[in-house]
């Protein structure tokens, strides 16, 4: 299968292009390096990709022109929507670029799936559309929307709604995920700053009496494989992936650190209001419709992080050095095509 992926050098993107590329498929990744990924990280993504140049475009969901010509040129079977901008607490900071990117780039992405007769769509939603729902019992697909209680979680929703008055209804799957982790994660998500904070033996901040539903990268990865196999014509459907046990974040920080061979240090501070006290997951409908199980423990998920950072981040945990300071930018530049240069 022919398949175009927006935001293939994300974390997500990154593992599914792998993955996709070894099932063997012919991928198309298209992204934009956003000032806020390290280039160290972004050059390591590429790598997990696996992008060899001609087959990665640097391109702007924003940009009409470029998102057709890529479309017109690779001419796609089926897509996977993942380029946005994630984050619930910068989206607080930066509203408007937030619906620019996550609204309008969905919706220019949209049309370029329903010009070109794209006969798949899997989308990548959050369980940030669900509020404060998940606390006393899983979250089902039904019960969305929740009260949206950040920018982020509003823009996902609007392009869910977006996704079901276009043309493409009956041919897409909404996947919403939830706490996804892993290697090659982002800096900005909670184990990554919890693994940085123990390596450089500083104090972690944990948010008080919180549970989140952790689901593994591969989860997520073999969710989206289930999601494309889907037959044509059965939605638009809506799927919930998770692990559907919640955990609190207390234990994921000691198993982490374990893991990492070093103490944690901890400062309890409450959890802003735009972050819920708890997500879990019911997992029932995307078990029954695609056979999806989550297969990876949380005990394995926490060591495979934990030897990532060990390997590439630990370097960079002492005084004077950082991922920022480490850029490299002319073999990135080398790595990717932009198609305003063709």
């Amino acid at each position: 299968m022919r398949v175009l992926i927006t935001g293939a050098a994300g974390f997500i993107g990154a593992h599914l292009s792998a993955r996709l590329r070894t099932a063997g498929h012919t991928v198309l990744g298209i992204d934009v390096v956003e000032p806020s990924v390290p280039a160290p990280l972004h050059r390591l993504r590429l790598e997990l990709a696996g992008f060899t140049g001609e087959d990665y475009l640097r391109t702007d969901i924003l940009d009409v022109d470029a998102l057709r010509t890529a479309w017109r040129r690779f001419q796609p079977e089926a897509v996977v929507h993942l380029a946005a901008l994630p984050g619930v607490r910068d989206s607080m900071r930066l509203p408007d670029r937030y619906r620019d990117v996550n609204g309008r780039g969905t919706l220019n992405v949209l049309a370029c799936c329903e010009d070109f007769s794209v006969a798949k769509l899997v989308f990548a939603s959050s369980s940030s559309v669900y509020g404060a729902a998940g606390v006393e019992a899983p979250a089902r697909e039904t019960d969305a929307p929740g009260t949206l209680r950040s920018v982020y979680a509003e823009t996902k929703w609007q392009a869910e709604l977006a996704v079901r008055a276009s043309r493409l209804s009956a041919r897409a799957v909404v996947l919403r995920l939830f706490s996804v982790y892993g290697s090659h994660g982002r800096p900005d998500m909670m184990p990554w700053r919890f693994a940085e904070k123990v390596l450089r033996n500083e104090p972690v901040e944990l948010h008080e009496g919180t549970r989140r539903d952790f689901t593994h990268v591969r989860d997520a990865v073999s969710a989206i494989e289930a999601a494309l196999s889907k037959a044509a014509g059965c939605g638009p459907a809506v799927y919930n992936v998770a692990s559907g046990r919640p955990v609190e974040t207390a234990e994921f920080l000691h198993l982490l650190a374990s893991n990492l061979g070093r103490p944690a240090q901890v400062r309890r501070v409450p959890t802003p209001p735009e972050l819920p006290a708890s997500t879990w997951g019911d997992i029932q409908a995307i078990r029954r419709d695609l056979g999806w199980v989550p297969a990876v423990s949380l005990h394995a998920g926490i060591s495979e992080v934990a030897r990532f950072h060990l390997r590439e981040v630990s370097p960079f945990c002492v005084p004077g050095r950082s991922w920022t300071a480490a850029a490299d930018t002319s073999a990135i530049q080398a790595a990717v095509i932009s198609t305003k240069s063709k």
